[in-house]
């Protein structure tokens, strides 16, 4: 019987990459950034797999994982005849052979990442459904913060002071919805920011359930077609990311028209939240496509009932661009 591993291996094999709009535009915003050596292509394929598909899919391909045991006593044989500076190497290969670390088992751990994202779906939902609490509000967003902040360890691994590693932290969406619960945290009367994280949690507690099961259980999602159906919701992924930006656009709309009410808090979110928007802008296509669906429909309007103001719209939408464009423009993860 194979191993949830081989079956990972043959599913990863399989899969359509080409088809997947989602791994499109993440392998599109590596192309500057991933060093050129090596199998970039496979290397970028295998992690979108394991992060978004199957966490049993093995980090490095069967081949690469070992070599024949002639191939090992001849290294063996070389390393001992070596200069002094291989033999000072073999303790740090060797420690890093030895299994995963103690963080990669927690960031790894899925059905603590389940619980973090079935609870933050639980809590935002309990907070908009009951009066208002800010505390409700507080409680939702500090475990969507402690499941981004977990997500964000497991995509770009264990904290390193470097250049390359700050450019992938501040690629990651997880990083810019930890940005998103600081700005509404401890704040009243925001209920309405909880849907995007809504949505979000829901649809990870989702595949985070599908990979749990596949590894442990399969059976279970050959029952009442539990899989498809699973497979489906997580189909609407895309879908689903395209109408949080929307959301988020209009969110800002709502902050300005309330911000100014809330005093210095209310400013605060403004000015956070207008980086937030910048930022997204700059990282997810998606939300570009959602930024130009509005643009088009204002035109549209514009056009239609009130031409004499195009010209002013053409002159705030240059500086809208300028706005977006000044920012830190990086790959998402």
């Amino acid at each position: 019987m194979a191993s949830v591993e081989e079956e990972a291996e043959a599913q990863f094999i399989t899969y359509d990459f080409a088809a997947d709009e989602e791994f499109v535009e993440y392998r599109s915003r590596f192309d500057s950034t991933v060093a050129s050596s090596g199998d970039v292509e496979t290397t970028l394929r295998r992690r979108y797999f394991r992060q978004r598909i199957d966490a049993n899919l093995p980090r490095e391909p069967p081949a690469s994982k070992g070599s024949s045991p002639t191939s090992r006593r001849h290294d063996a044989t070389g390393a001992s005849s070596s200069s002094p500076q291989a033999s000072s190497l073999r303790p740090a290969t060797s420690a890093s052979s030895s299994g995963p670390s103690v963080f990669e088992k927690i960031v790894e751990k899925a059905q603590l990442r389940m619980v973090l994202n079935v609870g933050t779906f639980l809590l935002g939902i309990v907070a908009i459904i009951l009066p208002d609490s800010g505390k409700r509000v507080s409680r939702a967003l500090f475990v969507a913060m402690l499941s981004f902040t977990m997500s964000l360890l497991r995509v770009v691994g264990r904290p390193r002071l470097n250049k390359e590693y700050l450019s992938k932290v501040l690629a990651c969406d997880d990083l810019h919805y930890l940005m998103y619960c600081t700005i509404f945290f401890e704040s009243p009367n925001v209920q309405v920011c909880l849907m995007p994280i809504i949505i979000f949690s829901a649809v990870n507690s989702v595949r985070e359930l599908h990979r749990w099961l596949s590894g442990n259980s399969p059976s279970i999602l050959e029952r009442f077609e539990l899989g498809n159906r699973l497979q489906t919701v997580l189909r609407s992924g895309p879908a689903l990311v395209l109408t949080v930006a929307k959301y988020e656009i209009f969110l800002s709309i709502y902050l300005i028209v309330t911000g100014f009410s809330r005093g210095a808090r209310g400013l605060f979110m403004l000015f956070g939240y207008s980086n937030f928007l910048q930022v997204r802008y700059q990282a997810s296509a998606y939300s570009r496509a959602a930024w130009g669906q509005l643009d088009g429909a204002i035109q549209g309007l514009l056009v239609k009932y009130l031409p004499a103001a195009t010209p002013y719209y053409d002159r705030i939408r240059s500086s809208v661009k300028r706005f977006s464009s000044n920012g830190i423009t990086s790959p998402e993860n």
